[in-house]
């Protein structure tokens, strides 16, 4: 009797897993499909919400692929126009635009169901020519000065910056790997490399763990993987001289935390000066930016608690004596 139960089980495990290969490997094959279609489509965001474009960067002094997005409310949402706007900024980290917005239960989803009016600011696949790292914080100024120029009687928008940190994390060797591969491209540095770097952190998670969990899951896991997969697989690309920035000044020469950095070469930019509250979001199962990364920059910059306070303080008062 035990022997037949032995076969059983073998024959119900073969079972199992021929069954589980054909849709794990259905579901590998509707993610190459999706890859090319959006490809073919131009790498359009991944967001859920509908939205419309009320500024773009092509159209500033210096062009930047950059615009600025109203997201439309849903049927559901009762929309307040004199509550605080939130803007909400894509990361651009080599992946495909739009994941601020990929799903309902998202940071849009949840302003949305607030009332808040809700903007995206999100960029195209393509960098325009010589665009700089400068270039692009003052297109993003311009937006959310037009935000709060579309809401007088609210508060300052209220801004969400997504894993801005991402951008050129541990790349190798100083700048010189990223002046390599920008020239290979003509000028232009291709988001793939920046994943592969992604990748390269957890070996084992990219070319193990990550589909085994889809192979165990296969009858339910389907839409999450695709739908995650569609934003980690749209290349986007970056100008040499934006890579430079990021790498030489953030990355390498810590610039920022130290309050040197400088974009236009003309205005020093300090953590010190920021006055508004900063609301640091980070998380231990992230190997991209873990917390030591995101946060610690708090420490380098501020060296107490009693500091930060005073940094404050010392504003305020400077304001005071400004005004009698």
């Amino acid at each position: 009797m035990m022997a037949f139960d032995w076969l059983k089980n073998v024959y119900e495990y073969g079972l199992d897993a021929s069954q589980r290969a054909i849709l794990f490997m259905d579901i590998l094959r509707k993610r190459g499909n999706n890859y090319f279609e959006t490809i073919k489509k131009g790498e359009p965001p991944v967001l859920v919400f509908d939205y419309e474009v009320i500024l773009t960067g092509k159209a500033m002094d210096r062009p930047v692929n950059y615009d600025l997005a109203r997201i439309l409310p849903r049927k559901t949402d009762t929309m307040d126009p004199e509550k605080r706007p939130i803007v909400v900024i894509d990361p651009r980290a080599g992946n495909g635009p739009g994941i601020g917005g990929s799903k309902r239960d998202s940071e849009i989803g949840d302003a949305l169901s607030q009332g808040h009016p809700v903007y995206f600011i999100l960029f195209h696949p393509e960098p325009l020519p010589g665009q700089t790292m400068d270039d692009v914080e003052k297109a993003e100024v311009r937006f959310i000065e037009e935000v709060a120029r579309l809401h007088p009687k609210s508060e300052k928008p209220a801004l969400i910056g997504n894993c801005q940190a991402g951008w050129a994390v541990a790349l190798l060797g100083g700048i010189w790997l990223t002046s390599l591969l920008a020239d290979l491209g003509n000028g232009k540095f291709d988001g793939a490399w920046l994943e592969e770097n992604f990748e390269s952190l957890n070996p084992g998670n990219t070319l193990w763990t990550k589909q085994y969990n889809l192979y165990a899951n296969v009858d339910t896991d389907e839409e999450r993987y695709l739908t995650f997969e569609k934003w980690w697989d749209g290349y986007t690309e970056m100008t040499k001289e934006e890579m430079h920035a990021i790498v030489q000044s953030l990355f390498v020469g810590d610039k920022l935390e130290k309050g040197t950095l400088s974009l236009d070469r003309k205005k020093i930019l300090n953590l010190k000066d920021i006055k508004k509250p900063i609301i640091l979001f980070a998380s231990e199962g992230d190997n991209i930016t873990p917390p030591q990364q995101a946060l610690d920059w708090i420490i380098q910059t501020y060296k107490s608690v009693e500091e930060i306070k005073q940094e404050g303080c010392g504003h305020e008062n400077k304001r005071k004596e400004t005004a009698n």
